[in-house]
């Protein structure tokens, strides 16, 4: 018995289409009604003749279930089930059974619900159409023409057949809906289980594809920042456009399946409107110069600063067009226009406008340019990079902000996208704690540990931040993260996401509370750059998220923003522009004598030469502290200890373009490793005699550009400035946490000072300045003013 019932639950369940099981379902309770009734007809002597019909009925619908099962045929089952069942056999009950007086037209009834469950489309159509015609028809005849209707032998037998018809036929509605219901529910689990499926599918999809570019893009970095040739570095150039583009795709492609899979929702947070233009002017302004385009942008001047909103989807929505508007274009210009239609108490419409003068778009092709995977005149574009997929994106956006995208063209002369959001008006005050001027920092004294399960996303990280002269410690998982995190109690930690074993929010908790009250900044590293999970994240306590592939200058960002303020000396990018070509010709050409090449050294600071000042006075700084380690080390032969000076040598000669000392520390690097310590006992002379020729060099250019800065001090004298003016000039050094320029000042301060309490008061100052403690100086220098 209870295989029986297994093979008939296996029997039904077989089938996922929801109007299979729902035929499978009417076909068994069709049988059972059928029997039902025809022992009813017989037993009580209704009418034996339909008594045989309602067992040819269940005969038929056993010899269709077959069928159907064996053939798949399901569509000519469910024509045959109408046609012979309902319309033929149903007809001769009609007129057995007393016509309109008894239950057949229940019956009727039925076979039209069954048609509308089991037919789609045109056919539907016609099969309810053909039914209820030929039903009315049926009825209409029994009506005029009584003869034909066999009548009940009394009027207890109409009312019985009447209640026994409604009863089944209610039974048998009442089945097909709760098995119709229970195929819905299953298919709706199956639905969410897919959509999950496809959540968890994205998200893994995301980690795996991004990290290795986020290796790939990493140490092309690295090789176009070290490398000495420019052939190389043209090759590396192409290979970060080509990552770029890479990721640019997989981007579009991982948004276009979030927008399917779940609800996007916007997120509200202040934003720096004008930097988002900025930005997208100088990115698009270069790429339209690079395929000899001109890109032009047009603000109204009343639009505001700082707006409230989503700024990640609306930068997306605006670079899908105007990537699109670049890509289709081959000559002329793309023009990119924001405008001010209104503003209602704290909220303003924004109007956006992208138009070129590509070669535009057909008109039968504007309706289905908007649709995913479509791409216009296929024919003459398919040497164009793309999916089809950017517009169905920035539409889908778009909406989310209530929004559509509208959009005119003309074939062969260019088009025109345009759609109208709404912000809040945001206050300055929301982001000037977050505004970043696009330099750079150095933090020799910050300390950061790096938390990845995997080694290569380690290195890249590292590398990055090897211009930063930071101290980064690592740990390959959660476990050894919280024992080097007590060791080391580094001032930031960034926190790989997807670890295996422990993620990186439980492994953030549990910092926290060894952290206590402390709050050490904790960044989050992700490859999954779906919106929700930076929500997620911020809301489970990280201080930040970074995504992978790791972006330099959003790194720099995020760790100029939460390391602590005295650890950080900011560098302006435009600093090198106060100086001319001459000056830094002088620099070179007097550098040039100890072996230094200042354009070498240039090249790793952005041609900054107040930064490659500063990288300078480290150097010089900690070289006869490292030529004492060299001679400990050679002495007691600890190779392991010559290995990492000789690495740290090499990167710190690099820097400042010791060119002659780099090939050195790094030819004694590689012996060392190999045990050679013969070589590296012979050469270590040669190494020490080109290090203090580095010295010397870096020394004389540092004495000759602080007298070049010296005029601070020496122009407040010539214009018998009050000490106090000189000591607030050294104050807002010290405040900007600018150690070099505050000890210079304070050194002339010092010379030119007889008092000898003032002078005990600044060299305790400047020993606050050497141990990086600003806060203290800034104590004693602001009550020196008082």
């Amino acid at each position: 018995m209870k295989g029986l019932r297994e093979k008939f639950w296996h029997y039904l369940k077989k089938d996922s289409a929801i109007d299979v099981t729902l035929f499978k379902v009417l076909g068994i309770a069709g049988i059972a009604v059928s029997i039902i009734a025809g022992v009813q007809s017989i037993v009580m002597g209704l009418s034996v003749a339909a008594g045989l019909i309602n067992f040819m009925a269940a005969f038929l619908s056993v010899l269709l279930l077959w069928y159907v099962d064996k053939t798949g045929k399901y569509v000519i089952g469910y024509i045959i089930t109408t046609v012979t069942i309902f319309i033929g056999l149903f007809t001769l009950l009609f007129f057995e059974m007393g016509g309109i007086d008894g239950s057949i037209p229940y019956f009727f009834a039925f076979s039209m619900v069954f048609s509308f469950l089991m037919f789609r489309g045109k056919l539907l159509i016609i099969m309810e159409t053909v039914e209820t015609i030929y039903y009315v028809g049926v009825c209409y005849f029994a009506f005029v023409h009584p003869e034909y209707v066999t009548a009940y032998n009394s009027e207890k037998d109409m009312i019985l057949d009447r209640v026994s018809g409604f009863v089944l036929e209610g039974l048998g509605i009442g089945l097909i809906f709760m098995a119709y219901i229970a195929q819905y529910r299953k298919q709706k689990e199956i639905a969410e289980e897919a959509s999950n499926a496809k959540s968890r599918f994205l998200a893994n999809m995301s980690h795996e594809i991004r990290t290795p570019i986020n290796m790939m893009m990493g140490m092309n970095e690295m090789i176009f920042r070290e490398t000495e040739s420019e052939t190389i570095r043209e090759y590396s150039q192409n290979v970060e456009s080509a990552g770029k583009q890479l990721l640019f795709e997989i981007n579009q492609v991982l948004q276009f399946s979030r927008l399917n899979a779940v609800k996007e929702e916007l997120i509200n947070e202040p934003y720096d409107f004008s930097e988002m233009l900025n930005n997208l002017s100088a990115y698009f302004g270069k790429e339209a110069s690079n395929k000899g385009l001109e890109f032009l942008m047009e603000v109204d001047k009343d639009v505001p600063k700082v707006l409230k909103g989503d700024m990640r989807k609306l930068l997306q929505i605006i670079t899908n067009l105007l990537s699109n508007a670049l890509k289709y274009t081959k000559e002329g210009c793309v023009t990119f226009r924001v405008c001010n239609r209104g503003t209602a108490g704290d909220r303003i419409a924004l109007f956006f406008e992208v138009k070129d003068t590509g070669i535009g778009i057909e008109k039968s092709a504007l309706k289905t340019i908007f649709s995913s995977f479509e791409r216009a005149d296929l024919t003459n574009n398919r040497n164009i990079e793309g999916t089809g997929l950017g517009l169905a994106i920035a539409e889908g956006l778009a909406e989310l902000f209530g929004s559509r995208i509208d959009v005119e063209s003309e074939y062969g002369k260019g088009s025109r996208f345009f759609f109208t959001v709404t912000q809040e008006i945001g206050d300055v005050s929301e982001v000037s704690g977050n505004e970043y001027g696009g330099g750079s920092f150095i933090a020799p004294d910050a300390k950061i540990l790096v938390v990845d399960d995997n080694r290569m996303n380690l290195s890249v990280v590292k590398s990055l931040l090897k211009k930063t002269f930071m101290h980064v410690v690592t740990a390959e998982n959660a476990e050894e993260s919280y024992k080097r995190f007590k060791e080391e109690k580094p001032d930031l930690v960034l926190m790989d996401y997807m670890m295996p074993g422990t993620d990186g929010i439980a492994a953030m908790e549990h910092i926290r509370e060894i952290d206590g009250d402390k709050h050490t900044p904790i960044l989050v590293l992700t490859a999954d750059v779906t919106s929700d999970k930076r929500e997620l994240f911020m809301s489970k306590g990280f201080d930040g998220c970074l995504y992978k592939p790791i972006d330099w200058v959003e790194l720099e960002k995020e760790l100029s923003e939460h390391l602590p303020e005295r650890l950080v000396t900011r560098i302006d990018s435009r600093a090198g522009a106060a100086y001319s070509k001459e000056t830094i010709e002088e620099y070179a050409e007097m550098l040039r004598n100890y072996d230094i090449s200042l354009t070498e050294g240039l090249k790793y600071v952005g041609g900054d030469l107040e930064q490659y000042a500063r990288i300078s006075g480290f150097f010089t700084d900690n070289a006869d502290k490292g030529m004492e380690n060299l001679d400990k080390f050679v002495e007691t032969s600890s190779l392991q200890d010559l290995i990492l000076l000789f690495h740290s040598l090499k990167g710190n000669a690099r820097n400042v373009g010791a060119t002659d000392l780099y090939h050195t520390a790094r030819r004694l690097e590689a012996r060392s490793r190999q045990g050679d310590m013969d070589y590296v006992s012979a050469a270590v002379k040669l190494a020490k005699l080109e290090w203090n020729r580095a010295k010397e060099g870096l020394v004389a250019f540092e004495t000759d550009f602080g007298v070049l800065e010296k005029s601070e001090v020496t122009s407040e004298k010539q214009g018998n400035l009050a000490v106090s003016d000189i000591l607030r000039k050294l104050l807002e050094h010290i405040e900007r946490n600018n150690r070099t320029d505050s000890v210079k000042l304070l050194d002339e301060l010092m010379a030119a000072e007889t008092d000898g309490s003032t002078v005990s008061k600044l060299e305790e100052a400047k020993k606050y300045i050497s141990e990086i403690e600003f806060e203290e100086a800034q104590k004693i220098i602001a009550g020196m003013i008082e």
